[in-house]
């Protein structure tokens, strides 16, 4: 633990030094070499240090995000107000929603009342849903429904002489 104190006051001390480099993966590098030194591990030489920022490994390549154009502080602070507003209109917004319950949901409701005493295909269950309950499904969005109550024992299926599953209270 003494030893950890020790690390920690030379690594405050060296604070100043590493921030006296402008370029940040010069100071990276720094940290590394001076970290290295520390654990025992032979660090690298600080003058190949900083003419390794300028090579191929400290150089980025691309294009900037945002077409490298730079803004004024001026424009950067009203242009971050702008969106914090609108953050919160589009949380507004998600937070509202269609106000159709999921396919379990439905699936589980038509169970409750009664529509499975008869076999059903999922298209039949998808137009049921449309036409009886005026809530709009795809066959994707109701069989995961289905298929986990079938896991629980709620529901049982069978395919029928063209194929499809139909599915019925167990």
């Amino acid at each position: 633990m003494a030893n950890l104190d020790e690390i920690q006051e030379r690594i405050k001390s060296m604070a100043d030094v590493v921030n006296a480099f402008k370029s940040e993966a010069v100071q990276l590098r720094v940290i590394e070499a001076l970290l290295g030194q520390l654990d025992g591990v032979p660090a690298l030489d600080l003058a190949s240090v900083e003419a390794g920022a300028g090579g191929a490994q400290g150089r980025r390549t691309g294009r900037r995000k945002g077409g490298g154009k730079r803004r004024s502080k001026a424009a950067q602070e009203e242009s971050s107000h702008a969106p914090a507003a609108s953050k919160a209109a589009k949380t507004a917004k998600k937070a509202r929603s269609s106000g159709s319950p999921g396919g379990f949901a439905m699936v589980s409701q038509l169970l409750d009342d009664g529509f499975f005493r008869k076999a059903q295909t999922i298209g039949s269950i998808t137009n049921h849903c449309s036409t009886s309950k005026g809530h709009h499904y795809k066959a994707n969005e109701i069989s995961p429904g289905l298929l986990r109550l079938i896991r629980n024992g709620t529901l049982k299926r069978a395919k029928n002489k063209d194929g499809q599953y139909e599915y019925t209270q167990a």
